[in-house]
Formats: structure tokens, C-alpha cells, sequence
């Protein structure tokens, strides 16, 4: 990696902190007013009170429906901790798109280091196999996918390199801090669902907008420090309007997308889905929304054939090393490398257990 491109890993990543990575925290510790300082990012501050978070409206909320069985913990550092995050249903059985999901994948993920991506999220299906049932738990492993895909995906944004005006401009890094931070938003919008969107990133969003604000006001030469303040507190003072904002967003999302779901299982002619996603989506969305449910099928298909092709290899009587070898090999053949993540996910959901009632994907 060259130097530019360290350095742009670095400059944004601390930059980041104050404007993406910290969001999650102070998303539930809102900031106090504070004194403008001569730094080109806000300084942290210190927490009002704790607001209630924005969760997903449904007609009924079911939390976590088991608790798993004790087992050893992934990595050491994570002996004496709690699984993080929350699963929760609507009555329907649903999976819930909300913040609680991302904490859960990014709580296991977290061991990735030190266990291997594969042992992490091997112990993330067990264990949210015992929390989840049918279409939850399909659903939980699709959204799996689209988050691996979007983790790997944001790393290669964030290595782009800096330019000699943005290390060294203000004005410039400002500049390339809204772009990075827009060209993240477009990242999330191509891999997740309007919802999921909202769910896992809308605080976080809403906080982003609110810190390039803080940091534009720092550069202004024409307001005087107090002026600033003031403008400031009016920007921290629509931050919980932002966060109802959000979660009506995706309180309207959620359910165009329930009956949109139930439209396309129903197999219902694509001109009346079409027709139904027109009344809420732009038409680029929703042909997105289309191709995305078309490549869906189609990967459906790909998928089963792939675990057909696998069953007749394990039946082989292959030595278990060799047996690895094969499947990957085979993984290779009829996925392209995008797709390697996904099959994974999949594979881990779908191969054999020490739990009965252990079922594959639906679709």
C-alpha cells in the first residue's frame, strides 16, 4: 500500500472517529454544548441525558426466542463478556432491521483476528440458530451476506489515497471527508435494503451530517466564536428530530417491504410488483429492487445445485482434508469471487450439526 494510501486510511479512519465510528456510541450519549475549538473535527463531548432508541414499530415485539446453551467463548478476550446486540421479531415472525442486528454480527465479527472469519462466523450461526426461527432466520443469513460483502467493500473505499491538497488543505479534507462519507451512504444503499438502511445506519448517518456541520461552522472566518456556539446548539438541537426522522423512514420502509415480500412470493406478475414499488420508490430503486429479486432466484438455483454437486463429494469417502480442498475448489467453480463470502454464510447454515432441526435458507 502506498504512503498516500496509508495516510488516507489513516486521516479518515481518525477522522471517522468523530465522524462515523463514534456516531454508535453517541447515538445513545448525546453531546453538550461545548466552546468551538481550533481543530478540524469536533472534540468529544460530554453526554446529556440518555435518549431512548428509535426500534422498529411493529404490532408486537418478541425478544430473542431462546436462549442459547453455554459454550466456550471464541476468543479469550471474550470469556467474561455478553453477546451483544438484540434479535427482535414483529408478530409475524420477522427479523426486526434495526441497530441491534449490526451490534450482534459486529460483536461476533470482532473475533475475526485472532479466530479466523470463518470460525467467527461459524459461531455466529450456531449461536443464532438457536435464537431465531423460520423466515428470522432466513432472513438473518441473508442480511449476514449483504453485510460481509458491504465490510469488505467499505475497506477498499477507505484505502483510496489522499490527495497533496487534502493532507495538507482544510478546506480540502473537509471536502474529501463529505465525499468519502456520501460515497459510504451510496455503499450502504447498494448492498442493504431501504430498511436495513435506516435500521443499521440512520443514526448514524443523521450524526455524520450533524459533525460535517460542526466542522464547516470551525472554518467559517465571518461568525465570531459565540455566533458559532449558537449555531452549534441549533445543529446538536436537531439531532432527536433526526433520530424520530429516521425511525419513521423506516417504520414506512418496513412495511412497503413486507407487502412487497408478500407480492413476490405469491409469484405475482412482475408488472403489478413493478407497479406496487412505483408508488414509493424512484424508478432507479426499483429496478434495482426488481434485479436484485431476479439475481436472488437465480442464486437460489446456483446455490442448490452447488449443494447437490457437494453432497455427492462428501459421499465420496474423501479423507477430510481432501474433502476441504474439493469443496473449495468447488466453491470456485460455480460462484465468482464476490459470491465466496455468501456461500460461506450459507455453507455454515446449511452443513450438518449437532442440532436436529437444523434447516437451509429459504429464498
Amino acid at each position: 500500500m502506498s504512503t498516500p494510501t496509508v495516510q488516507r486510511a489513516l486521516w479518515f479512519g481518525g477522522l471517522a472517529v468523530a465522524a462515523i465510528t463514534v456516531a454508535g456510541m453517541l447515538y445513545w450519549q448525546w453531546p453538550e454544548a461545548s466552546k468551538p475549538l481550533a481543530v478540524h473535527t469536533p472534540a468529544p463531548l460530554a453526554p446529556l441525558d440518555k435518549p431512548s432508541a428509535p426500534q422498529a414499530i411493529a404490532p408486537e415485539r418478541k425478544q430473542m426466542t431462546a436462549t442459547p446453551a453455554q459454550q466456550g467463548p471464541l476468543v479469550a478476550g471474550m470469556a467474561d463478556t455478553e453477546v451483544d446486540g438484540e434479535l427482535l421479531l414483529d408478530a409475524n415472525g420477522n427479523l426486526q432491521m434495526q441497530l441491534g442486528v449490526r451490534d450482534y454480527i459486529d460483536y461476533f465479527l470482532s473475533a475475526a483476528d485472532e479466530a479466523g472469519i470463518d470460525a467467527a462466523v461459524a459461531a455466529m450461526m450456531a449461536d443464532a440458530k438457536q435464537r431465531l426461527q423460520e423466515p428470522a432466520l432466513s432472513q438473518f443469513v441473508n442480511v449476514l451476506g449483504d453485510y460481509l460483502a458491504y465490510k469488505e467493500a467499505s475497506i477498499a473505499l477507505l484505502s483510496q489515497p489522499l490527495t497533496a491538497a487534502q493532507q495538507n488543505n482544510p478546506q480540502d479534507q473537509l471536502g474529501a471527508l463529505k465525499q468519502g462519507l456520501q460515497a459510504l451512504d451510496n455503499l450502504r444503499r447498494e448492498h442493504f435494503s431501504p430498511a436495513a438502511v435506516e435500521g443499521f445506519f440512520g443514526a448514524e448517518e443523521a450524526y455524520s451530517r450533524y459533525t460535517l456541520g460542526v466542522m464547516a461552522l470551525q472554518q467559517r472566518e465571518d461568525l465570531s466564536d459565540a455566533d458559532k456556539q449558537l449555531r452549534e446548539e441549533a445543529l446538536r438541537a436537531a439531532l432527536p428530530a433526526a433520530m424520530q426522522a429516521s425511525q419513521s423512514k423506516q417504520m414506512q420502509a418496513l412495511a412497503v417491504e413486507e407487502q412487497a415480500r408478500s407480492l413476490m412470493a405469491s409469484k405475482t406478475d412482475e408488472g403489478q410488483v413493478r407497479a406496487f414499488l412505483s408508488q414509493h420508490y424512484e424508478p432507479k430503486v426499483v429496478e434495482a429492487m426488481l434485479q436484485e429479486q431476479r439475481a436472488e432466484q437465480a442464486w437460489d438455483g446456483q446455490y442448490q445445485q452447488y449443494r447437490q454437486e457437494l453432497a455427492r463429494l462428501r459421499a465420496a469417502g474423501m479423507a477430510e482434508q481432501d474433502q476441504v480442498q474439493a469443496q473449495q475448489k468447488l466453491r470456485q467453480q460455480w460462484f465468482s469471487e464476490e459470491q465466496w463470502h455468501k456461500v460461506e454464510t450459507y455453507d455454515a447454515f446449511n452443513d450438518p450439526t449437532d442440532e436436529p432441526d437444523a434447516s437451509s435458507p429459504a429464498s
